[in-house]
């Protein structure tokens, strides 16, 4: 038995799935005996996917290409989407549009589970589990053309899962974690480039947080350090801001915790979560109603900026490349200085021992293109 073949043995995890579906689909496949268990399993991945892809938009319809439903389901998932919304397990909404001389006016058709079926509340998802014989096999479908990319595939390379997972409380994330970790282990790391942000996106950072602490760099006995720039978006803000009065009133909110002090100066009700959750949708999208009282605070202290960001047609896209830019440079700082690093959007990853010099040069690099230092949160393990 070689290296590979007694690693996957110790590794039992690696035959397990669980997918999370809703209850009444649960009960359903429970009750029917004559469905195949592969046909048991496709129905599962419909609703699997839908749900874990709609975040905290339970109710809203989420577009499926079909070549995605393709790719999880075989050639024939016409049939299981058909059998799924027959049995009021799943609702389709047929509009689409297949515009090839305009891809951005084209979109797919879309889907969601039933009000009835889910009742809108995560508690109504339950996991669905599945042994398989063999261990599943996943495409790495890394884009390797950019240096960069190249730098932080080998890097993810020097990664492993360890043999047993960290428990997770919560049904549905320990599910989403189990099958995150499995495409980590077998080297699915799907590093790309996006095409007009720049930014570089892989399997650890779209992986659930919780399953992170898995992972195990496999030289040596080094801890990994994850370091995040908190509230980067925010940070990034003052770069665009032309009244120093604003921007010195801006940067004293970004001082403290800065979603503890908007909360604050709102004297909103609202948790600091729901704050950072809203302060996105509002940087991304400001006519979202969810955002509109962050919309009327900036207008009423920050007049000057708010008319700026007003007329910005795109936003979100100026601030992940701006982000983009910061984190690029350090990762170029540790590829010419063969210092091992991998990006994680708005934060890195590195060896415990590269952690205060690594920030450092963060804290430099941003203070060039933004003008003053942000705060790096640090965790490791």
């Amino acid at each position: 038995m070689n290296y590979d073949q007694r690693s996957k043995k110790q590794r039992p995890w690696l035959r397990k799935e669980i997918l999370v579906v809703a209850h009444e689909l649960k009960e359903f496949l429970t009750s029917n005996q004559k469905l195949k268990e592969t046909d048991k399993r496709k129905l599962c991945l419909v609703q699997n996917h839908l749900i874990r892809n709609s975040n905290d938009r339970r109710n809203d319809f989420i577009n499926v290409s079909s070549d995605k439903w393709a790719s999880l389901l075989g050639k024939n998932y016409r049939r299981y989407i058909n059998y799924l919304a027959d049995i009021q397990c799943l609702e389709v909404n047929e509009r689409y549009s297949n515009t090839s001389n305009n891809t951005r006016k084209s979109f797919s058709k879309s889907y969601r589970i039933p009000t009835s079926a889910s009742k809108a509340s995560s508690k109504t998802f339950c996991p669905v589990e599945f042994s398989h014989s063999r261990i599943q096999s996943y495409k790495d479908e890394s884009d390797l053309n950019h240096p960069l990319n190249h730098f932080i595939h080998s890097n993810l390379q020097l990664l492993t899962v360890g043999e047993k997972l960290k428990p997770i409380s919560d049904q549905e994330r320990a599910a989403y974690a189990l099958e995150d970790c499995k495409r980590m282990f077998l080297g699915a790391f799907n590093v790309k480039m996006g095409k007009k942000s720049n930014r570089i996106s892989h399997a650890v950072i779209r992986t659930v947080k919780e399953a992170r602490e898995n992972l195990v760099y496999r030289i040596g006995t080094t801890k990994l350090c994850y370091c995040d720039i908190t509230a980067c978006f925010p940070n990034l803000l003052p770069s665009w801001m032309s009244n120093e009065s604003e921007k010195k009133l801006f940067l004293e909110i970004l001082s403290g915790d800065f979603y503890a002090n908007i909360k604050e100066q709102l004297r909103s009700k609202k948790s600091r979560v729901q704050i950072k959750k809203d302060m996105v949708i509002f940087l991304s999208d400001p006519k979202h109603e969810s955002g509109m009282y962050l919309g009327d605070w900036f207008n009423r202290k920050l007049p000057i900026f708010y008319q700026w960001k007003v007329n910005q047609k795109s936003l979100a896209l100026i601030l992940q490349k701006k982000e983009a830019g910061i984190i690029n440079l350090l990762c170029e700082y540790c590829r010419k200085s063969k210092t091992w690093f991998v990006p994680m959007y708005d934060g890195f990853l590195c060896l415990e021992d590269d952690a205060e010099h690594l920030t450092e040069c963060c804290h430099a690099i941003f203070k060039k293109h933004v003008g003053h230092i942000p705060k790096l949160s640090r965790h490791c393990w």
